[in-house]
């Protein structure tokens, strides 16, 4: 019995020496450079008022001038509240790898028994052999969900940068939409008003009036047209809740 004890003290001193232990950064640095080398873009996990100070900051710089589509990535990587739910997930993951890599607590008992003038002292001791011996096992699976959780989440801030990209070129083409359909009723508005002045000096068809007319018409309905849909791309951008 006392080499049996000795052994699974030597175990358990063995494998307490190799037990996960929580890093620094939770495991955010990974999802950094993943998506650095990706977009060239830097991501910031908001865990202190420190860190939200200075992603307000970053926006407020970068919405005081004229926004790019890179401007537009780099505001929605940083202050995004869903992102900053997504990156908890690292610290759950990392949770229950640094809680794998531990064992159970043993357990001390202590009993005493008389008999006559006689007292008798038990103690005993109880530890978990199959915790012992799935410890490795439950820690090397957990680290492979930590290791894919990361990747989880960095796929999920590649997501959020490809929507903004896309939803920036969106609501710029839009707006375009609506200056061109401006012009194009500016032209209308001149075309008509000559066609009735002209009109009414018996200068102009009927036919050719009716014609101008249905124009004006028809670039009103699309400049109306073309509003709504840049109202619809305004409203859709960003394509991600915001902290601001």
């Amino acid at each position: 019995m006392k080499n049996l004890k000795t052994v699974t003290i030597a175990l358990a001193a063995l494998t307490l020496s190799g037990c996960a232990s929580f890093s620094p950064d939770g495991g955010f640095a990974a999802v950094q450079t993943g998506v650095w080398d990706k977009t060239g873009k830097d991501t910031t996990w908001v865990r202190s008022e420190a860190d939200a100070d200075s992603v307000q900051a970053t926006v407020k710089t970068l919405l005081a001038q004229p926004l790019t589509a890179d401007d537009a990535v780099q505001i929605a990587l940083l202050n995004n509240r869903g992102l900053q739910a997504t990156y908890s997930e690292l610290g759950i993951a990392e949770a229950d790898l640094v809680q794998a890599g531990r064992l159970h607590n043993p357990g001390f008992s202590i009993e005493r028994a008389r008999s006559g003038a006689d007292t008798q002292i038990t103690r005993t001791f109880t530890f978990s052999f199959i915790n012992l011996l799935t410890l490795p096992l439950a820690s090397k699976i957990e680290k492979r969900r930590f290791e894919q959780t990361k990747l989880v989440v960095a796929n999920e801030v590649l997501r959020v940068a490809a929507d903004t990209r896309m939803a920036y070129f969106h609501a710029v083409a839009a707006q375009q939409a609506v200056e061109y359909r401006e012009q194009v009723k500016t032209a209308a508005d001149a075309g008509a008003d000559l066609a009735q002045r002209m009109a009414a000096t018996g200068n102009w068809s009927k036919l050719d009036q009716a014609r101008e007319q249905v124009f004006y018409a028809e670039a009103t309905a699309q400049l109306a047209v073309a509003k709504r849909d840049a109202n619809a791309e305004r409203e859709a951008y960003p394509p991600h809740g915001s902290m601001g």
